[in-house]
């Protein structure tokens, strides 16, 4: 026969369905297959004929199957099957001998020769399958590398002039380390990301606060004692009770009041929708602001800023307005962990609420910065508010040492 394939081994994966599995090439005899096992954890088991399974289809140009014999083996499962997560390699591997002898004017049997021919190049391609699983070095390489002797303790290093291997005494120290650091690196990263998250976060809960303390109140099951000029707008007022003589000069603007009472005798006078030129009450006072300001107006923004630029100012503009107050949270990764700063500034009082260095060893809290992105003892950079504009604000920056890295900076700025 021919041998057009130079297919010798075949892997299947074990799903627990099946005991039988093909091979397709010609085998001699049922010692010319060897069969593999491997677990989930990589540890391999060679199988015993007869014992762990049997061959069918020997001396079949087609090849034929095995079928898994179970004994209890930790690769059968309950259904006698190959078991999940397993694999098994079926190969071919012939003997390294030749047994047939060629007489000289004996019979000559084409058959014998042929078989013969066949098993060299089995054997020439079961040793080729050994040797694509073999290491070895570029085709363009000129280097003929000698494995040295092995010594216990030491490992295999390029001797870093000749090309040559050479043993070195093992550290498992540096390798140690190589792993401590490399896991390092990846905690701190993932940090970076959950911090840089929350800041996100709580600069969105920012915004939510401040368009709820822009828009109405709701009151329920409240008692209001005595009290004077009182005003409650846009407000939702449910079973509420006004105690008598608790409002002397009370205005309920565009209420849903349900089921209000209203004690005997309670009175109400008028609220100015027009605030007076004048007023000298509390409620007069705040009236004439909020229809001056034209109610509260708040923007959210973002900007960035590459703390190894050196001292300078930084404007930040497009809010549409000129805000009185600011509150600011930004965060810088970087090699050593996480530099994490929040700020409250309204005009230009700058208030720092905290500030977390990059070895995450310090907190610090002051009330003359806007921003400090620390990144070690005598290396950081921060901000102050110098100014706030017409259409935004003007940050004074102030280097220190030699950081790097950009902050993201999230704001809430409100008017």
């Amino acid at each position: 026969m021919t041998l057009v394939s130079s297919i010798n081994k075949w892997t299947n994966l074990g799903n627990g369905t099946t005991a039988i599995y093909s091979y397709t090439a010609k085998i001699f005899a049922q010692t010319d297959l060897v069969l593999t096992v491997k677990d989930s954890d990589g540890a391999e088991t060679t199988l015993t004929i007869t014992t762990d399974y049997t061959v069918t289809g020997v001396g079949s140009i087609d090849g034929g199957t095995i079928v898994l014999v179970d004994d209890g083996q930790d690769w059968i499962d309950t259904n006698s099957f190959l078991e999940t997560g397993w694999t098994l390699v079926i190969r071919r591997v012939r003997g390294l001998v030749q047994n047939t002898d060629i007489r000289n004017g004996g019979a000559f049997y084409r058959e014998s020769v042929e078989d013969e021919f066949d098993k060299q190049i089995m054997i020439d391609q079961q040793q080729q399958e050994e040797i694509d699983r073999s290491i070895k070095i570029a085709v363009t390489s000129s280097a003929t590398p000698v494995l040295p002797e092995p010594v216990d303790g030491y490992v295999n290093q390029w001797d870093g002039t000749d090309g040559d291997m050479i043993a070195v005494p093992y550290s498992g120290d540096t390798l140690t380390d190589a792993v401590t650091d490399a896991e390092t690196a990846q905690t701190a990263a993932e940090l970076a990301e959950t911090n840089a998250e929350t800041a996100q976060g709580l600069a969105e809960g920012f915004k939510d606060d401040a368009e709820t303390a822009a828009s109405s109140f709701d009151v329920d099951d409240v008692t209001l004692e005595k009290t004077t000029d009182f005003h409650i707008k846009d407000g939702g007022v449910g079973a509420t009770q006004l105690v008598t003589d608790a409002v002397e000069t009370l205005k309920i603007k565009d209420a849903n009041v349900t089921s209000a009472k209203l004690e005997a005798d309670l009175a109400f006078g008028t609220f100015p929708t027009t605030p007076e030129s004048a007023p000298d009450a509390d409620y007069e006072v705040a009236n004439k602001k909020y229809v001056d300001d034209s109610g509260l107006s708040s923007y959210r923004g973002t900007f960035t800023r590459d703390i190894s630029t050196v001292t300078g100012t930084q404007a930040v503009t497009g809010i549409g307005f000129q805000p009185t107050t600011l509150i600011i949270m930004g965060a810088l990764a970087n090699s050593g962990g996480q530099t994490f700063s929040i700020g409250l500034a309204v005009g230009t009082s700058d208030g720092l609420i905290f500030s977390l260095d990059g070895d995450i060893t310090k907190i610090i809290s002051v009330d003359n910065r806007f921003l400090d992105f620390i990144i070690s003892d005598g290396t950081y950079n921060y901000a102050v508010v110098n100014s706030m504009d017409s259409d935004g604000f003007t940050l004074g920056w102030t280097k220190a040492g030699a950081p790097t890295g950009s902050v993201v900076c999230h704001f809430i700025a409100l008017k």
